[in-house]
């Protein structure tokens, strides 16, 4: 054992020294040396060497804007963001098996790199996942993916919006947030969002009245099923649901994430789908009538009366 953790500092070290040489590139190949090792030989000091590498890898990114980095480094990036995204992903597998003590950072590191490579629905995967996250960078990376995807075009900056907090509900991780911060961390994210696109941020009023336009349905059924949330109001969460299943089904995958917040945030879990004839047949004719209170007005749709 002593041999194997002489061998680990070894390389824990040298990782550190290349940080500091301006060698990234190579600090990143010996971190992935590192991480292995940990894997192939844990120890009781396990945990703590995960911690400490955890800040390593989190230091490549900032060394890349040090001014003693050679050109020839930056030039590399791409490559060196590939190399550190290994050592992350081969770190979180660590990491788990032990606590998950790191598992935020990690996360947020990796959402990082991803987004360093231009992977935006990777960087995204991550981002969400790691629930400690600032409200504001998830919403400057929406922002560019939005702008890359969408022209930054308001009918798709719902879209954008709408898949990014769906997910961050769904997720286990995010009944750590307190539901009455829900509200808040949405509010920061649409505005950061809205902000770096350089579009003004509607009022409130404007997203809650259902005169709201099409294009911003999606982000008045985003702040509604907030309000849901936090006050546990199951019943709101599936007229929501049902009102807005024709701005949802703009995304199919939009829907597939109503039945894990119905089980995380609310305790239920949604009926399965039946047959004609079966027993939900009821819950179909209640669906129809939601549909009925639906008509066109302008180019969207309105709902006549909420609750």
């Amino acid at each position: 054992v002593g041999a194997r953790d002489e061998a680990y500092e070894f390389l824990s070290e040298a990782v550190q020294r290349m940080v500091s040489a301006g060698q990234i590139h190579s600090a990143t190949s010996l971190a992935l040396d590192a991480v292995k090792h940990l894997r192939d030989y844990p120890s009781d000091t396990t945990t703590t060497k995960i911690e400490a590498l955890t800040r390593t890898l989190g230091s490549f990114s900032n060394a890349l804007n040090d001014s003693t980095v050679a050109a020839s480094e930056l030039i590399r990036a791409d490559e060196l963001y590939s190399n550190q995204l290994r050592a992350l992903a081969a770190l979180i597998e660590v990491d788990m098996q032990n606590g998950s003590a790191c598992f935020n950072e990690l996360e947020k590191l990796s959402g990082v790199a991803q987004w360093r490579l231009s992977r935006y629905a990777d960087a995204q995967d991550h981002l969400v996942r790691c629930v400690s996250v600032s409200s504001a960078l998830l919403g400057t990376m929406l922002a560019e993916w939005c702008s890359v995807r969408g022209a930054g075009v308001r009918s798709e900056r719902g879209l954008f919006l709408a898949r990014a907090v769906l997910m961050i509900l769904a997720h286990e991780k995010s009944r750590s947030i307190a539901a009455d911060e829900i509200s808040a961390y949405v509010s920061t994210l649409h505005a950061a969002f809205c902000a770096h696109l350089g579009h003004p941020t509607p009022e409130t009023s404007s997203l809650t009245g259902v005169h709201a336009p099409e294009e911003c349905a999606l982000e008045r059924f985003v702040f509604l099923l907030c309000v849901a949330v936090r006050s546990r109001n199951y019943n709101l969460f599936r007229l929501l649901s049902s009102a807005y299943k024709p701005s949802l089904s703009r995304d199919p995958r939009l829907e597939r994430y109503l039945a894990p917040i119905s089980r995380v945030w609310f305790g239920v879990e949604p009926p399965r789908a039946a047959g004609a004839g079966g027993p939900n047949m009821f819950g179909s004719l209640m669906s129809n009538m939601m549909r009925g209170m639906m008509r066109p007005s302008g180019g969207g749709t309105r709902m006549d009366t909420v609750g």
